[in-house]
């Protein structure tokens, strides 16, 4: 029974996912598999709900927020920085700034890697880059930035999370404010939605760049929750503590890497199209805008 109930999770979680191998799904099966045979093979009700809740999750995130959706948004950001760059590069100068005060080697801190990476994304100049660096340690002076979290809701319930940097904290929480306002958004209470979003790593790798089996191989070497394939490439989902090893694992296999981050993950996710979606764009769009911000995330999944 148990059996039979592991494989029918698999086969209806990879039919909606276009029979595509998931790491996850396998993991979960043979987690409940071993669980029973532990307990002399008795099927526990609790298992039972379990699959069918996180398969009807997994289903629904995977259709809605992975593989094409992370896509769509790295083409967008990528239009986003050459359109306003000056101002990209300044908010990746801060991020910079805020992550070397944990120390100028970024070889033993993590966060001040991760910067300089997406710095060096945006084609920012190296000399650039060193004097953030030099700033953020207290070699040429810096700004006292910190980092603030706002929370609301765009038209039609769409919710917002704003993640910035400032050294004035009540003069960006005003502009936020007005930049809500203005797009027919709601400013939340703190963890009003905050709740609904989890960190997760995302890697991505173009489709042509490397067989999907072989990345695969790759990615369970290094210990990767899943891998899911969109029309416009392969994406590699891993838990924050497991980023930096599987990024670098990749790497070492001479794999092609678009573009590595770490990002808020939404639970649920809402779809929307048309007017409503133009809407939400232009109002996230604005925040971006901000010279304070620094990502803006959403639980919309845009449909084409």
């Amino acid at each position: 029974n148990v059996a039979i109930l592991c494989l029918l999770y698999f086969v209806i979680y990879n039919a909606v996912n276009g029979y595509r191998y998931s790491l996850r799904s396998l993991n979960l099966c043979g987690s409940i598999m071993i669980h029973n045979l532990a307990n002399c093979g008795r099927v526990w009700w609790s298992d039972c709900e379990r699959l069918l809740i996180i398969s009807g999750l997994e289903i629904e995130e995977n259709k809605n927020m992975a593989g094409h959706s992370h896509w769509k948004s790295i083409k967008h950001k990528k239009a986003v920085v050459d359109a306003r760059r000056g101002k990209v590069w300044s908010k990746l100068a801060r991020l910079i700034i805020i992550a070397a005060k944990r120390g100028a080697n970024p070889d033993d801190n993590l966060a001040l890697r991760y910067a300089i990476d997406k710095a060096r994304a945006a084609n920012m100049p190296n000399d650039t880059i060193e004097k953030a660096v030099k700033r953020g340690a207290g070699e040429l002076g810096a700004n006292n930035y910190e980092s603030v979290l706002y929370e609301g809701y765009a038209p039609g319930g769409v919710a917002i999370l704003v993640d910035a940097l400032t050294d004035n904290r009540n003069r960006t929480a005003g502009e936020i404010r007005v930049i809500f306002d203005r797009n027919g958004g709601t400013v939340g209470a703190a963890n009003s939605v905050g709740w609904m979003f989890a960190s997760q790593g995302i890697i991505a790798v173009e489709r042509q760049a490397i067989a999907e089996d072989r990345l695969i191989e790759l990615a369970l070497e290094a210990g990767a929750q899943d891998v899911q394939t969109a029309e416009e490439g392969y994406t590699v989902l891993t838990a924050v503590a497991d980023f930096e090893k599987v990024r670098k694992h990749l790497a070492s296999a001479q794999t092609p890497i678009v573009s590595a981050e770490i990002i808020m993950i939404p639970s649920q996710s809402i779809s929307i199209s048309g007017e409503q979606a133009r809407k939400v764009q232009a109002f996230i769009d604005a925040l971006e805008e901000q010279d304070d911000v620094q990502n803006v995330y959403s639980n919309a999944q845009f449909e084409d």
